[in-house]
């Protein structure tokens, strides 16, 4: 069983705005291998600790989720999928890990999204063509990733983005000219 407490020495924290977090109230067991205690030192924020290396499967567990923010923090294997269940999610911020494999698709389905920050990890694959579906999305961050092959025209679809940090990949090919029109 993996216990999730409040500590301020914790090897994780996750902190998570959330509002009525119906799945998970405090206190609660998410699954049969994972436990854990929430503190709620506010109306619109929870605290969380967890005792474990990767990102549970039971992330999706957590609907209503709207700031996941778990960078520095040594976490290592793949997004999982489940994390597409989070549709009230906002911002993710999970950089300097060791997070690897593709983006998973499904955090196209994450419909709230506005921040996705994943720099400084082992991320790869192709450019993640699926995220034009987040019309909200104003800052896409996957610098120093292992995305490769070329950056498709598709990034022309992303008319949100304020801020696209893409440097330290391994894309090749000419900047799109669907990039262009950002520029004026």
């Amino acid at each position: 069983m993996t216990l999730i407490s409040i500590s301020k020495t914790g090897i994780l924290w996750i902190l998570i705005l959330a509002i009525g977090l119906t799945s998970a109230p405090i206190g609660s067991t998410v699954s049969s291998q994972t436990k854990f205690a929430i503190s709620q030192p506010s109306e619109s924020s929870i605290c969380v600790r967890i005792i474990f290396r990767e990102i549970p499967d039971e992330i999706g567990n957590l609907v209503s989720l709207e700031e996941l923010v778990i960078y520095s923090n040594n976490l290592t294997g793949e997004i999982p999928s489940s994390v597409g269940k989070l549709k009230r999610l906002k911002i993710i911020r999970a950089g300097r890990n060791y997070l690897s494999g593709p983006l998973p698709v499904e955090i196209s389905e994450c419909e709230s999204l506005s921040v996705l920050g994943l720099a400084e990890n082992w991320l790869e694959g192709p450019f993640p063509v699926q995220l034009q579906k987040l019309k909200s999305l104003t800052s896409l961050i996957l610098w120093n990733n292992q995305f490769s092959g070329e950056i498709p025209p598709e990034i022309g679809n992303f008319t949100s983005l304020e801020l696209l940090a893409l440097n330290g990949n391994k894309f090749t090919g000419a900047i799109p000219k669907e990039m262009e029109n950002w520029l004026s």
